[in-house]
Parts: structure tokens; C-alpha cells; sequence
């Protein structure tokens, strides 16, 4: 009918806006003379996740930094440029990263390495960046050749509490990986950002990077699924009601299933539902980064201030994963207390915002109030 028409048509001119609007020297090699370079026949791999069986029983370079504890990094390339241009290039630039542990095992490739990110790379100085690993580089060092390029989540700012900003991110994606696996993983680093104009120009600061997309999809035994207009019922009831008290939880408006805004959806054989995994929390309150907006739709007064973002069907769906949620208190969501990063301020802070959350929990008017239609 001509209204469906109409709808859809106006739903992607939404959808177009919405993502636009919110939100080159090689380094030198005399620093780095037992440089590796990959073989050039070496087989690639086709990157359907559906197709690549290998993925089970290989390694992946973010397997193999995190699980090995490559903790120290260094990364170089022509920063003056990458940063100059952050705002209106896409522009790979050529690079070298070195990864350490405390070992002594240590290993370097060619990367190339671009900004990212919608919001936090205009309004921060050093962006969000993307490190693509060669395939043919990665197969030299024995590991999967897929899954090659690695989100790196950086300092936004040179400010005090740059590093602390950070890892209340970082521990973020922890807190969820406790919830359920249906989460990405994540990996901090100690990072030396090195300048190829001038190789003694360098900062050190923290960081983490993220699980690959189609490593996700494939540690689920699915693949990722990009499509806008997504429903509440076209999703598994329980990555549904996790991400949907979670974010609740932190204090996170920043996602929107509609238009696809820092979710993702994973598909599998197995179920005709679409898995929902949450990512870039950022804007939560529990981070309260000095770049976070407030949320005009819900008239948020300050970054704190919590809304939810959807409905339960029922109490039997939300008590469920209240419980489930409860079950956490005490172990889970305390681990970013073991950070030794994060400052004892920080941590009491986080741990108050936390607090009121489960005080809520136990308040059923307030909490049925929030998340059910009335009548419910």
C-alpha cells in the first residue's frame, strides 16, 4: 500500500540523517630492523563468517593478545596527519605496531591505521582508531587470517582524568561480559603512540581494544546482520531484556535498535531471532565522560540521569532478569574494584552510581513503573 511506502521511505531518510549527523609518510624501518614481513602466496580466507571453519581451531590476533597478555604496545605512524585530518578523512595510513608481554615475548607487524568513530573523533584529540592487519602477515605469525582489523578505543582528551574516563569504559564492557557471553570482549593496553615525522615525539596513555565484529558473530555460531527498523519481537527475549536493564543500569541512552545505534545483531542457524549486543558506552552515566550530551528525546537533565529505553512484556520476563541481575551484586559487578588503574575516588563513585540501581531494583513500584505498559 502507498502508506507502507511511505513509511519505509521516511524511515530510511531517518535513518541516513540520523548516522550522518550524530553522531601520509610510511614509518621508518630503522627502528624497527627485524621487522617481519609476511609471505606474499599466502592463501586468504574468504570473510563470510559462515565460511570459515578454520576460525574454530586457529588463533586470532585479539585472542592472541589478550590471552597471552601482550599488555604492552607500540604504535607508529604519521600522527601529525592522522590527527590534522581525523575530522574529514577515512584515509588509511601506513604504520607499525609492536605488541610485548611481561615474558618477554614480543611481535610486530605492518598495520594500517585509520580514524573511526562518529562522535568522540570530533570532539576528540586523539580519535578512536581502526588497526588493519594484513592478512598475509597474520597468517606469517600462525594466526587466523580473518578477523584482521581491531577497533582500539583511545584517551579522548589530555586531561587528568583521561585514563579514568577510559577505563570506566573499559570495565563497562566487563560488568556485561559477567551478564552473558553475548557481549563483546575486551582487551586493555598499556599503548606509546610514536610519531613517524619524529620518532622521539611520543605519549604514552592506556587503552583497549574490542573483539572483532566477526569474531563475535562467530564465537555465537552466527554472522552479523545490518538492517534498520528492527523490532523488540524480532529479538531473542533474553539479549533483549539484558541489554535493556543493563543499559539501564549504567545510564546508557545512547543506543537505539530502530536505526541500528550501537548495537549489533547476530544471526544463527538455530533460532529465527536476532541476538542484540550492546557496545560504546561512552554516554553512560557510570563513565560521565566530559564529551558526553545529554539526551533531548528523554528531556535528560544531567548525564546521570537514568531512563529506560524500552518495555518488558510482562513482570514474569523483568523479574527474570532482575534476578539474574541481583545474582551479580556482589561478585560481577565488583571487579572493577580489583583495577588498579582507577583511582579509589573513581571507584567510590562508580560504586554509589551502582548502588542506586539495585536500590531501584528492590523499589517494585519504581521499577515496574519504568519498564512495564501500564496495566501490566
Amino acid at each position: 500500500m502507498p502508506t507502507n511506502k511511505l513509511y519505509f521511505y521516511l524511515l530510511f531518510v531517518f535513518y541516513f540523517l540520523y548516522f550522518q549527523g550524530y553522531g601520509q609518510n610510511t614509518p621508518s624501518d630503522t627502528t624497527h630492523q627485524h621487522l617481519e614481513i609476511a609471505p606474499q602466496n599466502s592463501k586468504l580466507i574468504e570473510k563470510d563468517s559462515t565460511v570459515q571453519p578454520d576460525f574454530y581451531s586457529s588463533t586470532t590476533i585479539f585472542q592472541k593478545i589478550s590471552r597471552d597478555s601482550f599488555f604492552e604496545v607500540v604504535l607508529e605512524t604519521n600522527f601529525d596527519s592522522l590527527i590534522k585530518n581525523k575530522k574529514v578523512s577515512n584515509k588509511k595510513y601506513p604504520g607499525i605496531i609492536l605488541f610485548k608481554n611481561k615474558k618477554g615475548e614480543k611481535f610486530k607487524t605492518k598495520v594500517k591505521i585509520e580514524p573511526r568513530g562518529k562522535s568522540r573523533r570530533k570532539v576528540c584529540s586523539m580519535p578512536p582508531l581502526k588497526i588493519d592487519f594484513p592478512k598475509k602477515a597474520l597468517e606469517a605469525l600462525g594466526l587466523f587470517p580473518g578477523c584482521d582489523k581491531l577497533k582500539l578505543v583511545t584517551n579522548c582528551n589530555d586531561t587528568e582524568d583521561s585514563d579514568q574516563v577510559l577505563m570506566k569504559e573499559f570495565w563497562i564492557y566487563n560488568l556485561y561480559n559477567h551478564i552473558t557471553p553475548e557481549s563483546y570482549k575486551v582487551f586493555s593496553v598499556k599503548i606509546t603512540y610514536v610519531n613517524s615525522n619524529d620518532p622521539k615525539d611520543r605519549i604514552e596513555r592506556f587503552a583497549f581494544f574490542i573483539e572483532n565484529n566477526d569474531e563475535l558473530a562467530m564465537r555465537l555460531n552466527g554472522k552479523v546482520v545490518t538492517q534498520f527498523g528492527t523490532q523488540p519481537s524480532w529479538i531473542t527475549p533474553t539479549s533483549y531484556h539484558n541489554t535493556l536493564l543493563f543499559n539501564y543500569m549504567i545510564g546508557n541512552l545512547d543506543w537505539d535498535i530502530l536505526v541500528g545505534r550501537n548495537v549489533k545483531l547476530i544471526k544463527t542457524e538455530t533460532s529465527d531471532k536476532l541476538i542484540l549486543v550492546p557496545y560504546d558506552f561512552d554516554y553512560a552515566g557510570l563513565v560521565k565522560a566530559p564529551h558526553a550530551r545529554l539526551n533531548p528525546d528523554f528531556n535528560q537533565q544531567h548525564i546521570e540521569q537514568r531512563f529506560a529505553r524500552g518495555k518488558f512484556p510482562d513482570k514474569a520476563a523483568l523479574d527474570k532478569t532482575v534476578k539474574e541481575f541481583m545474582s551479580h551484586k556482589d561478585d560481577g559487578f565488583q571487579c572493577f574494584k580489583k583495577c588498579p588503574i582507577l583511582n579509589k575516588k573513581v571507584k567510590k563513585k562508580m560504586n554509589r552510581y551502582l548502588g542506586s540501581f539495585y536500590q531501584i531494583l528492590k523499589d517494585k513500584p519504581t521499577l515496574y513503573e519504568a519498564f512495564l505498559e501500564e496495566g501490566e
